[in-house]
């Protein structure tokens, strides 16, 4: 059996992902243990081309995870500038 599609989000496996999305219609909806769905971990991970590809295949934005937050607000903050 393959990895999960939360598995593939947070070891990196863009190619991967992609082949699964588009062949098995994978459950977008899938949560981790903290309530976090595959676009969560994406855009928290700082995997950007797999959030847009997790969005194009229906991922639900308004999603919230265990502590009530949307994936847009996970999305990391950027270290100030020098």
């Amino acid at each position: 059996m393959g990895l999960s599609l939360l598995e593939l989000v947070v070891e990196g496996q863009y190619s991967q992902l992609r082949e699964v999305l588009g062949s098995q219609g994978e459950e977008l909806g899938q949560v981790d243990r903290e309530g976090n769905t595959a676009l969560h971990l994406a855009i928290e991970g700082g995997q950007y081309n797999m959030a847009v590809l997790l969005l194009n295949k229906g991922s639900p934005l308004e999603a919230r995870n265990g502590q009530g937050l949307n994936p847009l607000q996970v999305t990391p903050s950027l270290p100030p500038s020098l």
